[in-house]
């Protein structure tokens, strides 16, 4: 006998990018890559949420760095969003729920994958590196996946 569960709600196709506005946030905390941010998805991504406040944290790069966590964590705090979106492949994604989970705030965390292979927006597991350690770490947790997935 097998079993499969996924606490993450599933959005995919045509159009899906537009339920973003169904969570009727009024601050939107958005973590993204540059590459995103410069060619405009990112801003795509935020006029469909439709909130009234946006803060777009930007700096994720490939493994990210336990510090790049903390500092993103301390940024989503200062802002405390009701919404947080994570643009990006596994490592926006990772680092995004790493935040979410530090920050221990009230909010929704929407995946948007843009690769595919990591399963980082259906998993509780988050990956960073650092902490005197070489390579990557894995930090498995229940609290720490995200409540929606969104395929654009």
């Amino acid at each position: 006998m097998e079993e499969f569960s996924c606490k993450t709600k599933l959005i995919c196709g045509s159009g899906a990018i537009s339920r973003l506005a169904d969570f009727r946030a009024q601050k939107l905390f958005l973590v993204s890559d540059p590459y995103f941010v410069k060619n405009g998805t990112a801003r795509k991504v935020a006029e469909a949420a439709n909130c009234s406040q946006v803060e777009i944290f930007d700096k994720i790069q490939p493994d990210p760095t336990v510090e790049l966590a903390a500092e993103g964590t301390a940024k989503l705090r200062e802002f405390n969003p009701d919404l947080v979106v994570a643009l990006g492949g596994g490592s926006t994604l990772d680092c995004a729920k790493a935040m979410a989970y530090f920050a221990k705030g009230s909010y929704t965390l929407v995946a948007i994958p843009t690769t595919s292979g990591s399963g980082s927006e259906v998993t509780d597991s988050l990956a960073a590196s650092g902490c005197g350690h070489s390579g990557q770490r894995s930090a498995p947790g229940p609290a720490s996946g995200a409540d929606c997935g969104n395929r654009i």
